[in-house]
């Protein structure tokens, strides 16, 4: 059976310091600090759920509506990602196309990512050592997991 990936969208310093504490959390779990009582507010925002039930014969309304949910990132979805501008002739057709194609991509991804919580709640805590070596450090407080093209 085939493993798939869900993407999941972070700025480049989100995406080093993630990695900085993967590395010191290496230790084997001793000297670990207690980190449950660090509050963090992370919201998950499953995109490809929403993207992927749109109504394709009524675009426009749909996409309004997604756009109210994700302000910012639908945009940024659509031509940095997806590579289609919205003011173009072919929009329509080219994100038809798209959940057309991926369709199975998704329903593979909902098999394996069906309940996300537990992978919210593993970031969660990822969070909460961040704060607890960089209190500074603006933690983010949304995390949109998408389905994008293998190639973008």
């Amino acid at each position: 059976m085939k493993k798939t990936i869900v993407f999941v969208h972070m700025k480049p310093q989100f995406l080093f310091l993630f990695v900085v504490i993967l590395l010191f959390s290496c230790n084997g779990g001793k000297d670990k600090p207690d980190v449950s009582g660090i509050p963090v507010k992370l919201e998950t925002l499953r995109f490809e759920q929403d993207l992927f039930a749109l109504d394709t014969n009524n675009i426009g309304p749909s996409l309004q509506a997604l756009q109210q949910k994700y302000p910012g990132f639908l945009q940024d979805f659509m031509v940095n990602i997806l590579g289609i501008e919205p003011a173009d002739s072919q929009f329509a057709y080219a994100l038809k196309k798209f959940i057309t194609d991926f369709k199975p991509v998704k329903e593979s991804t909902d098999q394996q990512f069906n309940d996300f919580s537990r992978y919210s709640d593993e970031i969660k805590t990822m969070l909460r050592h961040t704060r607890h070596y960089f209190p500074e450090y603006a933690l983010p407080e949304k995390l949109i997991t998408y389905i994008g093209p293998m190639d973008a």
